[in-house]
């Protein structure tokens, strides 16, 4: 088995950075250039000290990082979320405002962007709430009141004489079969 070239690695860990931001709706082609060779290149250097982890991983990284410095720009330093939680809210916050569509250059740009994309920024990221709590449940029966007494004697009543009815009915006939049955043959 033959191993990529470096160069080859790096390559396709731009595309991956690239399409990523083409994802992130980073419609300016220069800015997705720009901001990927910027997050390759400082994984390049990374790689240098850590040669232990895979180019890919040491890109993501360098992205998160870049959209966690983005976001402390405009939002401030993070408070009690962690870095999955808030790279997920900024992501979330720049769908929800719609921020792509009315600034097509203004995701991860580091030129200063006008004061109503903070604000809008500012007001659809998520908070996150406090942790999730587990607590146990015991079931206990479900009182429905007179009405459920009412209901099933109606239920009851309605039920019984259609049955009743479609017995009969199939007697009839089962026992005008039977008397034909027994008339032509004897």
């Amino acid at each position: 088995m033959r191993l990529r070239e470096p160069t080859t690695i790096w390559r396709d860990a731009h595309d991956r950075v690239t399409a990523y931001l083409r994802a992130s709706r980073v419609h300016d082609p220069e800015l997705c250039e720009r901001l990927g060779d910027q997050i390759v290149a400082a994984a390049r250097q990374r790689y240098e000290t850590e040669s232990n982890r895979t180019p890919g991983d040491l890109v993501a990284e360098e992205t998160r990082r870049l959209v966690e410095a983005w976001t402390t720009r405009y939002l401030g330093p993070a408070t009690d979320e962690s870095i999955a939680q808030r790279f997920a809210h900024a992501r979330a916050a720049v769908l929800l405002a719609n921020l792509t569509e009315r600034w097509p250059d203004g995701f991860l740009n580091p030129a200063e962007q006008p004061p109503e994309f903070g604000r809008r920024f500012k007001s659809t990221y998520l908070q996150s709430g406090p942790d999730l709590e587990f607590s146990n449940m015991s079931p206990r029966p479900i009182d429905l009141g007179p009405m459920s007494g009412l209901a099933d004697r109606t239920w009851k009543t309605f039920d019984k004489w259609p049955m009743l009815r479609g017995l009969a009915t199939w007697s009839a006939f089962a026992a005008a079969l039977v008397l034909a049955f027994l008339a032509l043959r004897y």
